[in-house]
């Protein structure tokens, strides 16, 4: 160890810039060595495949799924169209069209079908003994043109909720 110091005392500024200059490549050596492993192993990849084949790979099937993303997103959009065109929570009401006569007896009935935005129809049939009558009246933002019973205007009402 005293051999050490007396060699470190003796020596120049410029010896010991020089060491310290080698012992810095030194160092640097090592590390590139060791970067250069790691890239190796990074690079060489599953099964030998490098790594551009890889992110190529990544990227086509980000395209994919973004692909089928959009398409999914307009089938949803279609579809929630097509389900406020539809009847929603039809509503039914049955009732003696003739007021307790005999003549009915609670067979005659109402139907709301209209979609989300109010619009589709109001069915309704009148049962008698020896015939039954069925109307359809059209319906727009839960209004009729048409004039509708009460049990229509009712069944139309209970639709509305």
């Amino acid at each position: 160890m005293t051999e050490l110091l007396t060699v470190f005392s003796s020596a120049t500024p410029t010896t010991l810039f020089i060491g310290g200059l080698f012992l810095f490549n030194l160092i640097l050596l090592i590390l590139v060595v060791i970067l250069f492993v790691r890239l190796g192993k990074v690079f060489k990849g599953k099964n030998g495949k490098d790594l551009e084949a890889v992110v190529t790979l990544l990227v086509e099937h980000k395209q994919d799924a973004e692909q089928f993303h959009r398409e999914v997103a307009e089938t949803f959009i279609a579809y929630d169209a097509r389900i406020k065109k539809s009847a929603q929570m039809p509503s039914v009401m049955r009732f003696d069209a003739f007021n307790g006569t005999g003549e009915g007896g609670k067979q005659s009935f109402a139907t709301a079908l209209v979609s989300e935005d109010g619009d589709g129809m109001v069915l309704s049939s009148l049962y008698m003994r020896d015939k039954m009558r069925i109307y359809a009246k059209p319906v727009e933002k839960y209004t009729s043109s048409f004039e509708l019973t009460d049990e229509e205007q009712a069944v139309l009402a209970k639709a509305k909720k």
